[in-house]
């Protein structure tokens, strides 16, 4: 995202580029990005460790990756 000068994704635009640099698997699933959105939900859940940047419009509807910036 830095690279490119992004501050904000989709969890659809970030599973995409995980999946197209071979990092994230989709295998067996209808929708592109499910693994991670699935990730995503998860952390909510506090199922898992949360993903820093990550949040959801509300109603959930959508999820959003903002960059990190270091300060």
């Amino acid at each position: 995202m830095q690279n490119n000068n992004l501050t904000i994704m989709t969890a659809d635009e970030c599973a995409d580029l995980l999946h197209n640099n071979l990092i994230l698997s989709n295998e067996g699933h209808p929708k592109s990005g499910f693994n991670f959105r699935q990730l995503l939900r998860d952390g909510r859940d506090k199922k898992t460790e949360l993903v820093l940047g990550a949040f959801q419009e509300r109603p959930r509807t959508k999820w959003f990756i903002n960059r990190i910036t270091k300060k």
